[in-house]
């Protein structure tokens, strides 16, 4: 397991191009669906997918409630939020009492990012398998595990209190020894990297998920390769754009203008042959 962040500051910035990716994935799955219906039945169809669902799509745990437990909740979040609005609370304030989706345990311990001894380490143990094993692994037992405690203001303070235990261990080694220990134990944890650190990283070469693509003007342009892999010619790696205007001409004679025609056209600026 290998993770990828930015710094927390950053995410808004990065939001719009995340909504963007995400719709592309909608977007494959409807047109295949459409083509699949098209050879089965000789019907095709006609696809709508929302820039604003998208946008959900990407928020996709928050956007779930169980109306016995999440409602009376939401409620009180949402008269809480009502009453920071009217007096012209910051938006940071706003934010504080938005409830998680996360539950306790998630949030404090078990599914979250850790500063280690040298770097920031990222672990994600969802089961109750693998807390289990974390908590061994640690040497701490999670008075929780098993519902030992139900109530919900209890469970805050006891995973709130577990994390910072795991939290004082964590700095006690480096991410790599960390990781070494994890993966002994099957425990899904990888260093936390910057997106520049990818461009180098000894697996994103490793498996071809960066390449570099040669450009006219601007020499080695190292970018994104293809996101899916495809058995023979498929998928592979695109040329870059042409310089702008550089085609204008060939594609001119294409339509039949003749070279005069082009000279013309060029000269009277209709149309360009470069920047």
């Amino acid at each position: 397991m290998r993770a990828v962040a930015v710094p927390l500051a950053a995410l808004s910035d990065w939001f719009p191009f995340l909504v963007y990716a995400l719709i592309e994935d909608p977007t494959l799955i409807g047109v295949a669906a459409a083509l699949l219906r098209r050879e089965r039945t000789g019907r095709g169809g006609a696809l709508d997918v929302a820039l604003f669902m998208a946008a959900l799509l990407a928020q996709n745990n928050s956007l779930v409630r169980v109306t016995s437990v999440d409602g009376p909740v939401h409620a009180e979040a949402l008269a809480r939020l009502r009453e920071l609005r009217a007096a012209g609370a910051p938006f940071e304030a706003q934010s504080a009492v938005i409830p998680s989706a996360r539950t306790a345990g998630l949030l404090n311990v078990y599914f979250r990012t850790y500063p280690t001894k040298d770097e920031v380490i990222g672990i994600a143990c969802v089961s109750p398998s693998l807390q289990r094993t974390l908590m061994d692994t640690l040497g701490l037992v999670d008075e929780a595990h098993g519902g030992a405690i139900g109530d919900r203001d209890a469970l805050e303070r006891h995973y709130t209190a577990l994390g910072k235990r795991v939290e004082a261990l964590m700095t006690s080694r480096t991410s790599a020894e960390w990781k070494q220990i994890f993966d002994k134990r099957g425990l899904p944890a990888a260093a936390v990297r910057f997106a520049v650190e990818m461009f180098d990283d000894e697996q994103t070469r490793a498996n071809g998920f960066l390449y570099d693509l040669p450009h006219a003007a601007l020499g080695p342009v190292r970018v994104l390769a293809p996101p899916v892999k495809l058995d023979g010619e498929g998928f592979r790696p695109g040329a870059a754009t042409p310089p702008f205007g550089s085609e204008t001409r060939a594609i001119l004679a294409a339509a039949g203008f003749s070279e005069v025609e082009i000279d013309a056209l060029v000269s009277a600026k209709v149309t360009r042959t470069g920047l």
